[in-house]
Formats: structure tokens, C-alpha cells, sequence
């Protein structure tokens, strides 16, 4: 047939531990398994190129125990959901306020970066209940850039379009040349010192080129 299999095909769909660069195909409403109020994000990813094109799924809760259809401004205001849900649209250039199909609109086609973690689902949900998807494998953004934005400020790691700088350790002081006067440290020790015949010493050279 003359079909040949590239190489590089991923283990699975689910993204591994690092950093990836997104394009936002939509967000819809939907409800969790515990009746709660979410929004379903579908991320597309651009970079890099071992993964490319797979489809990820980023889903905010933003329904509470006493709120499930989150119809109080408290429940947003409050919820962990909603906050990360906002910084992932502040990251892709959206305000996230008004009208929700609104927004949803304006974030399709937008670019914006996150740091993956992968892990197994526990048994039970952090609200206490049973976990459906216990044992599954998944992969979450927990933190989100701009697409180009360096997250080792921050000092993280990961794999992806970003690498964090490398940390600059400065060299040791060499030891100063014989007739020089003006080093730091014989500064600081240059006010101990007299001579014998009990005149002050020469005050030392000020040297305004401190060390890298």
C-alpha cells in the first residue's frame, strides 16, 4: 500500500509531566458526576512537536455542596474552579466576566500556555465523595502562562516550550595582587591597623567596582 507509520507515536493520550502551549478549541457547561455545575475546556496542543495535535480537556467545577448549579455570585467568587478558570483567560488575553457564551466565544482560536501534572485518580473527590474514575490515569494544568512567557521566574520545571535559567553561582574572590590596596576586605580591616610610630595609616582607595 505504501502507508508507512512515522515514528514517535505517544504511549497515550494523556499528556505527561511538563510545559505545553495550547490553542482553545471551546467551552461548554456541563454537569459533574456529583451534579455540580463544571466547565468543559478542550485544548488542542501546538507545542511540542511529540505532541502535537492531541486533544486535552481541562474541566472547572464551579457548582458547590450547597450551590451545585452555582447560582449564587458567592459560589463563583469562592470557588478554586472559577479562580484558575479566570487565569487561564487572563493568560489567553479574555476578561473573564459577563456574559458566559460570550466568553466562550472570544477564547475559541486563542493560544495559552500550562505546566501539565500527571497523576492517578484517588479513590475520593477533596469534597469527600467516591471518585467514579479512581485509579485512571490524568493529566491537569496547574499552572498557566502567556504562550513565549518563561515560568522559571517562578522556579518550576518542566518539559515543554519553556526551560528554567540555570542557576548563576558566583565566583570566589581571588586573592588581591601584592601592591594593591583597594580590595573590599582590607578595607574593612584597614581602620584595625597602626603603625609603630603611632601615625595614622593612609586611608584606603575608595573603589566603586564592587564584584559582579
Amino acid at each position: 500500500m505504501g502507508i508507512k507509520i512515522p515514528e514517535g507515536i505517544p504511549d497515550s493520550t494523556n499528556l505527561p509531566d511538563g510545559r505545553f502551549d495550547f490553542k482553545i478549541e471551546s467551552m461548554e457547561p456541563v454537569e459533574t458526576s456529583t451534579g455540580k455545575l463544571a466547565l468543559k475546556v478542550a485544548l488542542r496542543v501546538v507545542g511540542p512537536k511529540t505532541h502535537k495535535g492531541l486533544t486535552h480537556y481541562e474541566q472547572f467545577t464551579i457548582g458547590s455542596n450547597d450551590d451545585p448549579q452555582a447560582r449564587e455570585a458567592s459560589t463563583w467568587t469562592s470557588s478554586f474552579g472559577a479562580i484558575s478558570l479566570k487565569k487561564m483567560c487572563a493568560k489567553a488575553g479574555i476578561k473573564f466576566q459577563g456574559d458566559l457564551e460570550q466568553v466562550a466565544s472570544e477564547l475559541q482560536g486563542q493560544k495559552v500556555a500550562g505546566r501539565v501534572v500527571y497523576t492517578v485518580q484517588p479513590k475520593l473527590n477533596k469534597d469527600g465523595t467516591e471518585n467514579p474514575y479512581a485509579g485512571n490515569p490524568r493529566s491537569q494544568v496547574k499552572d498557566w502562562y502567556e504562550v513565549g512567557e518563561q515560568q522559571a521566574a517562578l522556579g518550576e520545571s518542566g518539559g515543554g516550550s519553556a526551560k528554567p535559567k540555570a542557576e548563576v553561582k558566583k565566583a570566589p574572590k581571588a586573592p588581591p595582587p601584592p601592591a594593591d590596596d583597594d580590595d573590599d576586605e582590607e578595607e574593612e580591616e584597614a581602620p584595625k591597623a597602626t603603625s609603630k610610630s603611632g601615625k595614622k595609616p593612609k586611608p584606603p582607595v575608595d573603589d566603586d567596582e564592587d564584584d559582579d
